[in-house]
């Protein structure tokens, strides 16, 4: 434990891109939609870590997000995205990845962050969530306090909009513990994407590539060191099932760790990180949902349930409202995870509930339920849907646009923690089964 007992200063603050954020129109725009949808162009995100460690110099270090297969690293830019919300505050998860250091605590202004468990090796926080600018940090063994930091107190600036994956990385063996920011692309998700992040945090470790099949996805990433270079990467990727492999850069065909027929989550963000020993390194991959990202920006009400997602909604609140009034808000509360094909407002405030016994409005709102998550991708999938209604579901794309039995949808992927919501410019009535 003395050696674990290292003093940290910390010696640079990290200067990274900030992306603006724009809000959406009301009413929702149509959302193009392909059943092959493109890799993403990428920004490079460059910034200067924040290495805490005894006399450590500053160093520079780049998130090369590169055009995966290209080989080449895009020129870092400033251009505003589109995202979930004009998101003034910070946030923050920490990761445990040094492989022979025990159990440690986060203490976050004084005291243990709210509602954080300790973190055992090889383990992440859940996100936290904090008003923009210094927090003071202190890494400490598990069950002691501030005063047996061996990490802090140090102030730490975090820029409004920001993901920072704090990781404690190196070796209590080799005296090398410390500690490097993680800035991720949590960027707006189009249609068919998904987040990834990747970071070499294998002390010992060549230079090495993230593969993805057989082509080259992030390229040349080293173990944070004190002479800088390149240790982690962040874009938006097409989802889909993939073969990922880490292998040395210089010799291809030396794998040090695979996850074989991996999920590249759509309307997610998943982080690979390369850990472990050098005799028996490993990929820790964490999958961050986009319901968990809407709830920390204050889009989505917790608990985040589809019912939180429909009544939360400005043009949904006409179908929240019907669903509750006929007894199926308990049913889209629960864990059991659903698609909703929800008609905006303007669409279902064109039926005349009033005319309509309860059975017949409980059967009309089974007919736009689907048990099961499908995200926009599943969608075109081409296998059958059926609602809970018994009602058999047809989707087609027309230029670039999804229709449901003949009604266009309008935004896809609105997320929820217990499934996801796509909005349609109209109501799916039983006879259109039959068309």
């Amino acid at each position: 434990m003395r050696k674990f007992t290292l003093l940290f200063t910390l010696l640079t603050l990290l200067t990274l891109l900030v992306f603006a954020v724009s809000a959406q129109d009301n009413p929702p725009p149509v959302t193009p939609v392909t059943d092959q949808p493109p890799g993403l162009p990428t920004d490079e995100l460059t910034a200067e870590p924040t290495m805490m460690a005894t006399a450590m110099p500053t160093t520079e270090a780049t998130s090369a997000a590169t055009q995966a297969g290209s080989g080449e690293t895009p020129a870092a830019t400033a251009e505003a995205t589109d995202t979930l919300t004009q998101d003034n505050r910070a946030h923050i998860r920490f990761a445990h990845f040094a492989a022979d250091a025990p159990a440690v605590d986060v203490f976050i202004n004084g005291s243990t962050a709210e509602g954080q468990s300790t973190l055992e090796y090889p383990s992440m926080s859940d996100w936290m969530t904090y008003e923009a600018g210094a927090i003071s940090l202190s890494i400490v063994p598990a069950g002691g306090t501030e005063a047996d930091a061996v990490l802090g107190p140090t102030d730490v600036t975090l820029p409004a909009g920001t993901w920072h994956t704090i990781a404690v990385i190196g070796a209590v063996e080799t005296s090398t513990i410390n500690a490097v920011m993680i800035q991720e692309a949590y960027d707006e998700l189009l249609p068919g994407t998904g987040g990834l992040t990747f970071f070499n945090a294998l002390e010992g470790s060549p230079t090495v590539d993230l593969n993805r099949g057989d082509v080259v996805f992030f390229a040349a990433l080293d173990y944070p060191t004190l002479e800088g270079g390149t240790f982690f990467s962040t874009l938006l990727a097409d989802s889909g099932v993939y073969d990922f492999r880490v292998t040395a850069n210089e010799d291809p065909t030396n794998t040090l760790a695979e996850s074989l027929q991996q999920e590249l989550q759509e309307n997610a963000y998943t982080f690979m990180a390369l850990i472990g020993t050098p005799e028996s390194p490993e990929l820790f991959i964490d999958v961050t949902d986009l319901s968990e990202v809407a709830i920390q920006t204050g889009m989505l009400a917790e608990p985040g349930t589809l019912v939180d997602a429909l009544s939360g909604d400005e043009n949904l609140t006409a179908l929240a409202s019907a669903a509750a009034s006929a007894g199926l808000a308990e049913t889209l509360s629960g864990a059991t995870e659903y698609t909703i094909f929800a008609p905006a407002n303007f669409a279902f405030d064109e039926l005349d509930l009033t005319a309509m016994s309860d059975e017949q409005i409980q059967n009309l709102l089974l007919g736009h339920v689907v048990e099961g998550k499908l995200t926009s991708r599943d969608l075109l999938s081409g296998e059958s849907i059926t609602t809970l209604a018994g009602t058999p579901l047809n989707v087609t794309v027309e230029n670039d646009q999804i229709f449901v039995n003949g009604v266009q949808v309008i935004a896809v992927n609105i997320p929820a923690t217990n499934g996801v919501v796509h909005m349609l410019n109209g109501v799916l009535q039983p006879e259109m089964a039959a068309q």
